[in-house]
């Protein structure tokens, strides 16, 4: 008869780690924004629409190179505020093709709050790209949300566009 004492073991099964794991990504998932988590919420949202600005202008710069050789005028990111003025602060953008002044795309700047942003975009209201890639002039965006900040700049010369 073998000894039953060898035959124990001392460990858990894999089905009750991974029913801890569950128990513990729910109760996280449920109390994360209850503690405190509405800074990190506020600054990923912000961060969230600031890459996707940044996105629609280098898009906007792909569009002119990709198309310069039949479109020599390039293409532009114009920013609008709620009432569709270009004045500060900007609610959307429209991304125009600058041969036929046909609306390519256009986007809120507060996806989740599109009629009453919570993220305040300010700075310049328009950004031209020719064929070459360069942009007619350089400039900056800044969105902000709750003491958050992030600035979007476009170079002039070279039509690089970043964000700090």
């Amino acid at each position: 008869m073998r000894n039953r004492k060898f035959l124990r073991s001392y460990g858990f099964t894999l089905i009750e780690i991974i029913v801890v794991i569950s128990i513990l990504a729910a109760l996280t998932a449920v109390a994360l924004p209850r503690i405190g988590a509405k800074d990190l919420m506020a600054k990923l949202r912000l961060r969230g629409s600031a890459q996707q600005t940044l996105s629609s202008i280098r898009y906007t710069r792909r569009l002119a190179v990709t198309y310069g050789s039949t479109n020599s005028a390039g293409y532009t990111i114009n920013f609008y505020n709620a009432n569709g003025s270009q004045t500060a602060p900007y609610a959307q953008y429209k991304i125009v093709n600058n041969g036929d002044s046909s609306i390519v795309e256009e986007r809120p700047i507060d996806p989740e709050n599109p009629d009453q942003p919570e993220i305040s975009c300010t700075g310049d209201n328009s950004f031209t790209f020719l064929p070459l890639g360069n942009a007619t002039s350089g400039g900056t965006l800044t969105l902000s949300r709750a003491g958050q900040t992030l600035t979007i700049t476009i170079e002039e010369a070279t039509g690089i566009v970043f964000m700090e």
